[in-house]
Order: structure tokens, then C-alpha cells, then sequence
């Protein structure tokens, strides 16, 4: 995937000018501090911004947001649905085992804790097949424990294909064996 010549402003606020980069293969750790300039990439990556530029070879991408975005007043089980209609309730189960989710398909997903719904959102997410996965913070609201069983899960369904996580936290580098970051601090990058 490469982008030539981006160019994005929010008013005055200048987030990218005249930026080149291309994403190869393997995982990109995107850091930055806030405002920098991450949630924004990801966005005109999937198509959700305007910009000036080229980006091309996203035309296989999927976004977990930083926010949930599932619907409260449906079940775990049609949460799922909306994104994989012919998903069987079985399939579902084993999916949120896989990830240590002990919830029932029927419970409707505004009661579930924080941490529950991030889980979900992350199975709804990687039931959408892709080649390149946008992470934005999505370890965010997570205990240790849960955060294993979760990285365990995007390394088995993400085998192969190109990750690209961002996030404010320099630590969860360790959860890549090898990454090249991305410091849109410095806007270079480094291998780590």
C-alpha cells in the first residue's frame, strides 16, 4: 500500500503535508501523540476521510475503530449477524470462547462491561475477511489477562495478512515479534 504526496488539514491544524510512505508487508506500529495524526491515517486509509494525495492498495482494508461502535440494543449474537449474515449461533460460541468472552448470544450488548464490548467489537472486526487490518487503540479498556487471550486471537485470524496498529501505548510492541514503527512524532520510521 502506498501513499504519495498526502495532504491533510483540520482549519489551520496541518495533521500530514506532502507525506509518502508505503506499507510493505508484516506489522507497522503506528505511534504518535495525540492529535498526531493516527485516527486520521487509519481513516483515509479505509476511505473515510477526504484528503489530497494517492493513497492505493487499500482496497482490501478493515478498520477497528477506537470506539465500539456496536449497536447497545442489540444481541451479542446480531452484532455479529451484521457483518456475517450466514454466521451460525455454534460458530459464534466457539468465536467468543476463542477470545474468553463468557457471554450468551442473547444478552443484549448494553449489558456488557467495557472490556466485554471491546472483545466483541474485536471478534465482529476480524469476521470481515481483509488484507490489511487497521487497529486503532484496541487494546484500549482491556486487563492483562484478557489482553493475552485477544492478541492470541488477532495473531491466529491475522496470520498473513498486514497489521497496522496504532496506539499510545509503546509497550504493546512486545506483542509483535517484529514490527517497523512508525513514529508520526518524527514522521521516519524505525525497525524494532
Amino acid at each position: 500500500m502506498r501513499l504519495e504526496h498526502i495532504n491533510k488539514a483540520f482549519a489551520a491544524k496541518v495533521i500530514f503535508q506532502d507525506f509518502n510512505y508505503e506499507f510493505k508487508e508484516g506489522v507497522y506500529f503506528i505511534k504518535g501523540a495525540s492529535a498526531k495524526g493516527k485516527t486520521t491515517l487509519f481513516r483515509m486509509i479505509a476511505g473515510l476521510e477526504t484528503y489530497t494525495g494517492v493513497i492505493s492498495g487499500n482496497e482490501d482494508v478493515v478498520l477497528l475503530f477506537q470506539e465500539d461502535r456496536l449497536l447497545e440494543d442489540f444481541s451479542v449474537y446480531n452484532n455479529l449477524k451484521l457483518v456475517k449474515q450466514d454466521l451460525s449461533q455454534q460458530e459464534a460460541k466457539e468465536l467468543l470462547k476463542e477470545i474468553g468472552l463468557d457471554v450468551k448470544l442473547k444478552d443484549p450488548v448494553k449489558e456488557l462491561s467495557g472490556g466485554m464490548k471491546r472483545r466483541l467489537a474485536i471478534v465482529r472486526c476480524l469476521l470481515v475477511e481483509g488484507q490489511i487490518y487497521l487497529f486503532d487503540e484496541a487494546l484500549k479498556g482491556l486487563d492483562e489477562k484478557n489482553i493475552e487471550a485477544v492478541m492470541r486471537y488477532i495473531h491466529q485470524r491475522c496470520k498473513g495478512q498486514m497489521i497496522l496498529w496504532a496506539s499510545h501505548h509503546l509497550e504493546e510492541r512486545r506483542y509483535f515479534e517484529d514490527c517497523t514503527m512508525l513514529d508520526l512524532d518524527l514522521l521516519n520510521t524505525i525497525k524494532v
